[in-house]
C-alpha cells in the first residue's frame, strides 16, 4: 500500500487532508469484497455476488466522497482526486487477482 501510496503522489501535487483514512478504507473494502468472493464455490453466484459487491462497494464509496467532500470543502480536489486514483487501482488489482484464481 506504502508503493501504491508514493505512485500515486506522482500526480497528486499536495498531500491529501483524507491521506490515511482514504488508504485505509480502500484497502479494508478491497480484502473484504476479494475474501467474500473467494469464498464463493458456484461460478453462477460469484458472477451475481460480483456484480452485487461492486454496486455495494460504490454506494459505500460515494458516501466516503461525498462526507470527505463535507468536511473539509477546501481540500476536496486533491482528496478526490487521490481516492479515485487509488480506487481505480486497487481495483485493477482485486479484478486481476479474482480473474487469476478463477482460471485455476
Amino acid at each position: 500500500m506504502a508503493l501504491l501510496s508514493g505512485g500515486v503522489m506522482l500526480f497528486v501535487p499536495e498531500l491529501p487532508s483524507f491521506f490515511f483514512q482514504t488508504s485505509f478504507f480502500l484497502l479494508f473494502t478491497t480484502v473484504i469484497t476479494y475474501i467474500y468472493l473467494q469464498r464463493t464455490a458456484n461460478p453462477e453466484d460469484f458472477v451475481r455476488l460480483y456484480l452485487g459487491m461492486i454496486a455495494l462497494k460504490l454506494i459505500v464509496c460515494l458516501g466516503y466522497a461525498a462526507l470527505m467532500a463535507t468536511r473539509d470543502p477546501a481540500a476536496v480536489k486533491g482528496n478526490i482526486l487521490y481516492f479515485l486514483v487509488v480506487y481505480v487501482v486497487l481495483t485493477g488489482v482485486e479484478v486481476g487477482f479474482l480473474y487469476r484464481n478463477r482460471n485455476r
